[in-house]
């Protein structure tokens, strides 16, 4: 087996594409996260699962190059999804 490193990673969607249904959000789809220590999700920070992984924006809008390690939280349980839907049905 090849030890996988940065010049021969190669993300598998599959798996990306398992998590967002798990977590009922859709590939780039726009979403806060409610921590467990927090009553209401942090304002300024976006979340996108994208092929990359889980990636942050300090803008809804914005650009999300940034890998967050939030996702081991939401896998557990520990941590719930807002979408953005639902802020703006609320």
């Amino acid at each position: 087996m090849q030890q996988i490193n940065k010049n021969n990673f190669i993300s598998n969607i599959v798996n990306i594409y398992n998590v967002a249904k798990l977590l009922e959000i859709d590939i780039d789809e726009p979403f806060q996260i409610q921590f467990f220590t927090h009553k209401n999700p942090f304002k300024s920070t976006w979340y996108k699962l994208t092929g990359d992984g889980l990636m942050y924006s300090y803008s809804k809008e914005g650009s999300y190059n940034c890998k967050s390690d939030a996702l081991e939280g939401l896998l557990i349980g520990k941590h719930q999804i807002v979408k953005y839907s639902e802020m703006i049905n609320s």
